[in-house]
């Protein structure tokens, strides 16, 4: 066992984790958990039937996790995986979300998170995967609570051997996972100070970037007490034997292995480790790559995030008109590498959400089905389509697509239907109206605002449809507009 594999333990736990998140967010973003989530009256024994059987079901699926359970802050109410709703007071594990919700402070403030996931540690033995929702308000938590003999056996098959040294750590250092011989805590802020990384003592030990979990395991002994007499009464033959075979390999890794290490370790930048004597060399080559590795797979992302922001503010100021000159459009995709979508094909949906006539709902409330029409588009993103929304107003979302021109005009027009048929089964048992228009597909980006103009036009028809008085005398905007009158 070597700080490589500490790192493939860590990192493969972290990816589980991330697996289940967003598994959880999917079915937090499904129609009955969304109405459960902003209408605090909702009490529909059929729909809290479907969420607790998920519950179930996804506990029974996991070997990792043992229980689950739903809170929704407006109502306060309770769902869980032993099939039973019931308000926050009388739910027996209560104190564990109170503990959550006290420790971040989250009631009633607004707040941005780095990933919509994290690892709670209620006790040592309690140990709660949690997701959020929320806009940006917090409006609902999902936990799921960890099977510490589920972990242990995955860790067991991942090292490939009967029994493992590996003790686990919270990030506060809190042991949760403790074998025979290893300290029940340990200190983070003295592994900071180790002389080398990766290194604490007699220990190995890795810490995770996405949880802060702590991997330690021993480094072992050298000599067991019951060889001591065999070596004694064998020492002499084991230091001819070994001083002639030192001197024959001594030769041989210096000219054909030890020479190309120290190369690369000085290409490291560091050879420290090898001077201190401290360190195997193969394995602080391999920490090196590694880290290297995942350094650009993180500027890649960062670049992908950054390339996808520039990409909408470009979009949009394509459709509000504020581009002067094709020069300009070019100049900025030339500067994030994406000059390929100027010949592109592009066509232009919108959603527009007109409220149920019965009651008034509030902000928090259209920010949760605008959201969910969003993440519904992105699902439905494949090769070789693109997919970008933006949100027009409060009450209307925009998806822009776009291909390759290798795509044929016909198949990208399916395309669109297939994604409109599909938005129209999922918010169909969702309580508000949702009137989608097209324009035509557009060959160029530079005419990406003649889709998105026949795409108001088409919306201004089937408004006037429903009430051509009231839409008399305004622009196209401003029938956009016109369902938020309906909010006041």
């Amino acid at each position: 066992m070597n700080l490589q594999q500490l790192e493939g333990i860590s990192d493969e736990l972290d990816l589980i984790y991330s697996l289940f998140a967003e598994e959880m967010l999917q079915s937090m973003h499904s129609s009955d958990y969304i109405v459960m989530t902003i209408n605090p009256q909702y009490n529909d024994s059929t729909s809290n039937m479907r969420v607790t059987e998920w519950l179930s079901s996804f506990c029974e699926n996991q070997s990792i996790i043992s229980n689950a359970f739903f809170y929704a802050t407006f109502s306060e109410m309770v769902y869980s995986s032993s099939r039973t709703v019931m308000e926050l007071n009388a739910f027996p594990r209560r104190d564990v979300i109170h503990r959550y919700m006290e420790q971040e402070d989250l009631p009633g403030i607004y707040y941005q998170r780095e990933k919509s996931w994290r690892l709670f540690s209620y006790t040592p033995t309690q140990v709660y995967l949690i997701t959020e929702m929320t806009t940006p308000v917090l409006v609902s938590l999902m936990f799921c609570q960890l099977d510490l003999q589920g972990l242990q056996d995955l860790i067991l098959a991942r090292v490939n051997l009967p029994d493992s040294e590996i003790s686990v750590y919270n990030e506060e250092g809190n042991g949760i996972l403790v074998q025979a011989g290893t300290p029940e805590n340990v200190n983070p802020m003295s592994l900071q100070s180790a002389d080398e990384e990766g290194m604490f003592g007699d220990y190995y030990y890795f810490v995770s970037e996405e949880t802060g979990w702590i991997f330690l395991k021993p480094m072992g002994n050298m000599m067991g007490s019951a060889q001591v007499p065999f070596l004694i009464r064998t020492l002499p033959l084991i230091l001819v034997v070994y001083i002639l075979f030192s001197i024959a390999a001594a030769l041989y890794i210096s000219r054909n292995v030890y020479r190309p290490i120290r190369y690369l370790m000085k290409m490291a930048g560091s050879t420290s480790a090898i001077d201190s004597g401290n360190q195997n060399e193969i394995d602080y080559l391999n920490l090196v790559w590694s880290r290297s590795h995942e350094e650009r797979e993180a500027q890649k992302r960062i670049m992908k995030e950054v390339s996808d922001d520039v990409v909408k503010q470009l979009l949009r100021d394509l459709i509000e008109n504020r581009l002067d000159s094709n020069a300009r459009i070019e100049d900025t995709l030339n500067k994030i590498d994406m000059l390929e979508l100027i010949q592109g094909n592009y066509i232009v949906i919108i959603f527009s959400m007109v409220p149920p006539s019965d009651r008034t709902p509030n902000s928090v409330e259209m920010a949760l089905y605008s959201r969910s029409i969003e993440q519904m588009l992105l699902r439905k993103e494949e090769a070789p389509y693109r997919i970008y929304p933006l949100t027009l107003r409060e009450n209307a979302l925009l998806g822009v697509i776009s291909c390759d021109r290798s795509v044929s005009i016909a198949r990208m027009g399916s395309y669109c239907d297939d994604i409109i048929a599909f938005i129209q089964t999922q918010v169909k048992d969702l309580p508000f109206g949702l009137i989608i228009s097209k324009g035509r597909i557009c060959q160029g980006l530079v005419y990406l605002t003649y889709s998105y103009q026949e795409a108001l036009r088409d919306i201004q028809y089937q408004l006037q449809g429903s009430s051509e008085q009231e839409n008399e005398g305004k622009t196209t905007e401003e029938i956009i507009y016109r369902a938020r009158y309906y909010f006041r």
